[in-house]
């Protein structure tokens, strides 16, 4: 029977799913195309062109299959959950390409009953592929951009430090005044005691009046 189909077949090998799918409406619905991996920074995403159709909805279904799968798991293809009738054409499979090996990813069209038959990349992807770019744009900083991001910011630490030196003064000058008025406030002046007041001015009165009487005599 699979021997029959491989002329219908497009996943090479699997003749008898493709055979399952053909009989089930898989012939009425034209595959995904121009499937292809968009990978930057670790990030992976499955992207493809709809197919023409005639119907109004189409959903799409992923799946991929890495050296775990294909040797320990007997060549069974998992499928990505976040990606299972889904209505856009990207699949973001960063959480799923964990290794450095091989993958084989493929997706395939929904529409009603019918079901396409399986579209896959070119080629495998292995995400030592990822192009790295965080670096690279930092790299590629003009030098007159960073002289002038040293400049404002040299700047910015001098109108700070002038800032900063005028208000500790303003603070000092607050605190001295301020200080001297609580001193008054706090600890006042006591006047003299009455005794030493007059005291003081009849020692004055005889101091002067004995000054009279030299004067008086040497005249």
């Amino acid at each position: 029977m699979c021997t029959g189909l491989l002329l219908v077949s497009y996943d090479h090998g699997r003749c008898c799913s493709d055979a399952l799918l053909s009989i089930t409406g898989a012939g009425l619905l034209h595959p995904p195309s121009d499937v292809s991996v968009d990978s930057v920074n670790m990030k992976h995403r499955l992207t493809w062109r709809p197919p023409e159709v005639s119907c109004a909805t189409v959903s799409y279904s992923v799946q991929f299959q890495g050296e775990f799968e294909l040797r320990i798991l007997n060549g069974s293809w998992e499928e990505v959950q976040a990606c299972q009738r889904i209505g856009a054409c990207v699949c973001d499979l960063s959480d799923h390409l964990a290794s450095d090996s091989d993958y084989e990813l493929r997706v395939r069209a929904e529409c009603g009953g019918a079901v396409s038959r399986w579209a896959r990349p070119a080629m495998p992807f292995n995400r030592k592929q990822s192009e790295m770019l965080a670096r690279t744009h930092a790299y590629l900083l003009p030098s007159m951009s960073l002289l002038r991001a040293a400049q404002v910011k040299s700047s910015i630490v001098c109108v700070a430090t002038l800032v900063t030196m005028a208000l500790l003064g303003g603070l000092l000058w607050c605190v001295s005044r301020v200080g001297r008025s609580l001193v008054h406030s706090c600890y006042p002046q006591e006047p003299l005691p009455a005794a030493l007041v007059s005291g003081g001015a009849s020692v004055h009165t005889h101091a002067h009046a004995r000054t009279r009487t030299h004067i008086c005599r040497h005249a």
